[in-house]
């Protein structure tokens, strides 16, 4: 008996955790257009910064900053093929403060310049 209530009480502290996290990642999302630190975030769930970062990297498989940064480029990108806004201002509007970074991340994680895949999608219109 003893062991499944410490089984239940583990099971209860993980969906808490999970609960933490997906909270913590709906509040990137309807921030992303700030400068996000870890330690802002750390403070808003109330854990430190180190365990935050522990925290929602075992419950997503990321750490926070690569999932910041992922949901900043993803924004960018969407901005990017539904306006015609300038790249740098693109960039900027996602607290991703000079356009040479900005490329460079871009360019690393969908494997095309932020100029080259505007021009691609103006293409395919």
């Amino acid at each position: 008996m003893m062991f499944m209530s410490n089984r239940f009480k583990s099971g209860s502290r993980m969906k808490v955790h999970k609960d933490i996290v997906y909270g913590l990642q709906l509040w990137v999302r309807e921030n992303i257009g700030m400068k996000l630190r870890i330690q802002d975030i750390a403070n808003k769930s109330g854990y430190s910064r180190y365990y935050i970062q522990h925290l929602f990297k075992q419950i997503t498989g990321v750490t926070l900053a690569t999932y910041i940064r992922d949901e900043k480029l993803a924004c960018a990108k969407d901005a990017l093929k539904n306006s015609d806004v300038e790249i740098v201002d693109v960039a900027l509007s996602y607290g991703l403060n000079c356009q040479q970074g900005f490329t460079r991340a871009f360019k690393h994680k969908y494997g095309v310049s932020p100029g080259k895949y505007r021009l691609q999608q103006t293409l395919k219109k």
